[in-house]
């Protein structure tokens, strides 16, 4: 049956096929067997031991087109279906190119023209299609193409000389570019071949005066920013690489041939590999994954997506991309198939193992792989010796959540009848050696127990729903005076119980309709051997005598309006004191954050009392050490879960000043803290973003007038606050040390887990 083209909205006929092309597989390979099976697939019959393919004046008789294809040559990108769409159409010559082994990173490659329509005269070039040259070349092949004249076979003839005689090319090249007028195309490509061939013989200044040059000259090719970054990284120039690789991401014309450059996904790779040591999971997947979009996938990106311990929401979404990748390219299926395992992702990995091209044994072999992986999260199955717990969320970056979920794994792994496996909720931002322990925190991130008796989710947002099997423990810091009608939902109906950081905490459940016993009081901890008054003190360049500090996110809930209001108010510009913002989430949860700018310019301002801003993020180290260099905390905040840089402050010997409403109270001793007096009102702006909520929803409203008396006071009596807070720090690094929490997770633990056989989780 033919096919005929019509155009819309005329209706001409446009082109017409009346049968589908005949296509020769013209090549010099004595064996079929020798070439891939997807050129000799595009083909209908096959000429071999022909080394003519470029001095034949027209196709072999009842042919409509050839494929040239040369003994040892591999095909590099493609498909048998793309090597057939290049052959329907009017009449053309369509150039490949066709890479020769010559740098780690960049090849020389040479455009010629392979598939070929009844010699037409219109000429294409197939970018969709690379062919990786024979390591050595035939000889009737290289003289056939010194005999030709035309541009396209001179430039190849002088990659002949330079694979023949090394050195030689770069005057073969350089003599063309003087004398011939090329096309942009193929003149792009000869000066890219030229670079290429100055950093092969070390001469790096002339390759990167010829780059620069190919930027001017071709601003739109990928390629040449590509090779700067590349020459960059050689010169031990890291920023300035980064820059150059930015620069070839954003620019991605397909109609310049270059290494993969010309659509980006190799400088894609190479920001990839850039930021992966930086611990910027994110950033580092977004770049690793345009290497799935070239045909064949870009290999060494996949690899380095696949080495990814991601968020179980981001692998399903990947999912999409992996599995066509693993059944159109076989020799991903076993990483592929252990990534999706490894995130959870059973039903795809199944899918898969059904779907995919794999021998009948290799099948039998991953399916007892995925048997006993399944079986994890089967309720069916027994619990093992050991309980298995999942940890979910934020692990490898500097918050509050992800500090916490630290140390509870870090503690809770010692337990010898515990099988603790971590779960990362977000990208990772920092990499494991940033922190104590990495090494521990990376095997619990690639560890999978035997068995799900317990999940424990620590994330923001939360996340009520059922388990695959076991028990369900949430852990919320809710901030403010009314819970979600949903939230109380979910939890009455799907989580064993729920931990919260406080009493006040606790009580805003209760009111809101939880269950009073599925509560339990696990407060937040801190490390007694960091957060010590003895030890480093950091004060920032130009503090003065006196110094009160601030930690957190510079927002309305945390007071921060009324501090500015206060500071003003108690101070004058002259006063020996200084007011440290010492910023948190700025660029991530709080970057909405109007306030922080208003300290900014408080800053600046020599006619108001001297502030200094710090936005850097800071290790626990770090923070202690600032904590230890400052005279006092302060936090006037109107909702707060826990507190926790109210401990942390306390732990290092320090006075604090904070709402003497809500949770501060039940851990900050009277005799080492200066109470604000406060009240209770109705939020204006309820956090109504989450859906109704189960009661009218409070916070609280510190007295400004009050908190300017206490911060002047503390000012004016220093020794008797630092005698004060002294005992104080002792006591809290005892009853609040990350191993007594950890006491009380276990406590529960062993209370939820107790049962002689596995409960099903709540439905």
């Amino acid at each position: 049956m033919g096919l005929y083209v019509v155009s819309v909205p005329d209706g001409q006929l446009t082109e017409t096929y009346e049968r589908s092309a005949r296509i020769a597989l013209i090549t010099s390979a004595t064996s079929e067997e020798s070439i891939s099976e997807e050129v000799t697939a595009a083909s209908d019959s096959l000429i071999l031991e022909n080394s003519q393919i470029f001095s034949m004046q027209k196709p072999p008789e009842n042919t409509d087109g050839t494929i040239g294809w040369l003994a040892g040559e591999r095909l590099l990108q493609g498909d048998t279906a793309a090597i057939r769409r290049a052959l329907v159409g009017k009449p053309s010559r369509n150039f490949t190119p066709v890479h020769h082994r010559c740098l780690d990173e960049l090849d020389l490659i040479a455009l010629e023209p392979r598939l070929v329509m009844s010699q037409g005269a219109t000429d294409r070039v197939c970018t969709n299609i690379r062919i990786a040259a024979a390591p050595t070349v035939d000889p009737q092949v290289r003289d056939a193409i010194r005999a030709r004249q035309e541009p396209w076979a001179k430039h190849s003839a002088a990659l002949l000389t330079e694979i023949e005689s090394p050195g030689r090319g770069i005057d073969a090249l350089a003599r063309l570019w003087l004398e011939e007028r090329w096309h942009p195309i193929l003149a792009s490509l000869l000066l890219r071949n030229l670079v290429v061939l100055m950093i092969r013989h070390d001469r790096f200044k002339e390759a990167l005066d010829l780059a620069r040059q190919g930027g001017r000259a071709y601003p739109r090719n990928a390629e040449f920013s590509y090779i700067q970054a590349l020459l960059a990284a050689g010169a031990k120039s890291p920023g300035e690489s980064v820059d150059f690789l930015k620069r070839a991401t954003k620019r991605s014309d397909s109609t310049f041939i270059g290494s993969g450059g010309e659509r980006s996904y190799r400088a894609h790779w190479l920001m990839g590999q850039v930021f992966e040591p930086t611990g910027k999971q994110g950033t580092t997947v977004d770049h690793f994954r345009a290497g799935f979009y070239a045909r064949p996938a870009f290999e060494p990106a996949i690899a380095g997506m696949l080495r990814q311990r991601m968020p179980t929401a981001s692998a399903y979404r990947l999912r999409l991309d992996l599995c066509p990748l693993a059944r159109r390219e076989p020799k991903y299926f076993e990483p592929i198939f252990y990534f999706l395992l490894l995130h959870r992702q059973i039903e795809a990995a199944g899918r898969l193992l059904r779907l995919a091209p794999i021998s009948a044994t290799d099948r039998k072999k991953y399916g007892y792989v995925f048997d006993s992986v399944a079986a994890t999260y089967s309720p069916q199955q027994l619990p093992a010796e050991r309980r298995g717990i999942f940890i979910t969320g934020p692990f490898l970056m500097i918050s509050s959540l992800a500090r916490a979920n630290r140390e509870l794994a870090a503690h809770l792994t010692k337990d010898p009848s515990l099988d603790v496996a971590l779960e990362p909720h977000a990208m990772g931002a920092l990499p494991t050696a940033h922190f104590p322990g990495g090494t521990q925190l990376l095997q619990g991130l690639f560890r999978r127990p035997a068995h799900c008796d317990l999940t424990i989710r620590h994330h923001w947002p939360p996340d009520f729903r059922p388990p695959p099997c076991g028990k369900l423990v949430n852990l919320i810091p809710w901030e403010y005076g009314a819970a979600p009608i949903r939230w109380v939902r979910e939890i009455n109906r799907h989580v064993d119980e729920l931990w919260v950081p406080s009493e006040f905490v606790r009580e805003v459940f209760i009111k809101g309709g939880v269950a009073p016993e599925e509560l339990q009081v696990i407060p937040y901890g801190l490390d007694p051997e960091i957060f010590r008054p003895e030890g480093e003190t950091c004060r920032p360049e130009g503090c003065r005598k006196f110094a009160f500090l601030f930690v957190g996110g510079v927002i309305e809930r945390k007071g921060l309006d009324l501090l500015a209001e206060a500071y003003q108010a108690a101070f004058r510009p002259s006063d020996e004191v200084s007011l440290i913002i010492k910023d948190q989430g700025s660029t991530t949860f709080y970057s909405h954050s109007k306030l922080l700018r208003r300290f900014q310019r408080l800053a600046t301002n020599r006619s108001a009392p001297h502030v200094i801003v710090l936005t850097k993020e800071l290790d626990d180290q770090k923070l202690a050490a600032l904590y230890r260099g400052c005279d006092a905390f302060v936090l006037p905040y109107r909702g707060e879960g826990f507190g926790m840089p109210l401990a942390e402050a306390l732990a290092c010997g320090k006075p604090v000043i904070t709402t003497s409403l809500g949770p501060a109270k039940e851990f900050c001793p009277p005799a080492a803290t200066y109470f604000i007096n406060a009240a209770a009102e109705i939020m204006k702006d309820a956090p109504h973003h989450l859906g109704p909520l189960a009661n009218e929803c409070e916070w609280f409203q510190p007295d400004a007038t009050h908190l300017a008396q206490q911060m002047r006071y503390v000012y004016e009596h220093r020794e008797e606050a630092a005698e004060r807070a002294a005992p104080a720090a002792a006591q809290i690094r005892v009853s609040h040390s990350w191993q007594a929490i950890a006491a009380l997770c276990r406590k529960r633990i062993e209370s939820l887990l107790s049962m002689t056989a596995p409960q099903p989780a709540k439905s």
